[in-house]
Formats: structure tokens, sequence, C-alpha cells
């Protein structure tokens, strides 16, 4: 039975801007799958990377994931994902990432 998505910790929140930001993902997984979810809450496409060091890096050329504006996506990050980064092609926007658990 698939188990809706559950946030197990507190907000993380990441300027995205035509420069790339990264984010400490607050009690991200060690080891184990985990679900996040993310909010654009800005007017532009950003696109974003997980990673396991302040120094994770993304663009648009390169298969990274692309959040549309205003849009919420719930994805599984990977096993020893411990940062977040994001950059969009213009332009600034606001992104919310929650961390939990659900299928």
């Amino acid at each position: 039975m698939l188990r809706p998505f559950m946030p197990t910790m507190p907000l993380a929140v990441a300027s995205g801007t035509s420069t790339v930001s990264q984010v400490a993902l607050r009690a991200a997984p060690q080891g184990g799958y985990r679900q996040v979810a993310v909010y654009n809450s800005g007017a532009v496409d950003v696109t974003i990377k997980f990673g396991d060091t302040s120094s994770v890096t993304c663009g648009f050329d390169t298969g990274d994931i692309t959040i549309p504006a205003g849009a919420l996506l719930v994805l599984t990050m990977p096993p020893l994902a411990t940062h977040a980064a994001a950059i969009t092609q213009a332009g600034t926007t606001t992104l919310r990432f929650t961390v939990g658990d659900g299928e």
C-alpha cells in the first residue's frame, strides 16, 4: 500500500538566481532513500541537483531536474544527498525544500 508524503524535517529555503546557489538539506538521509518536496514559488523555472557536498553544482544543459515556475514536485533523493544546488536562466526565485517520507 502506498503511503502519502509526510514531512519529517524542517523546511530549507534556497534562493535561485542566475548563479548557482546551494542549500543544506536539514536532516538529510544517511544511506537510505527519502523524499523531498520542492516548491518553486517564483515566476521563473529553476534547475536543481542533489549532491553530497556544499560544492554541488547544476545547469540547464546538464540533464539536471527542472522545476517549473509555481510547481511543487516530490522527488526521491539520492541515498547520500546532503545538499541541493539551484540555478535559474534569468531572474530569481525562492525554492522550499521539505524532506519527508512516503511513496
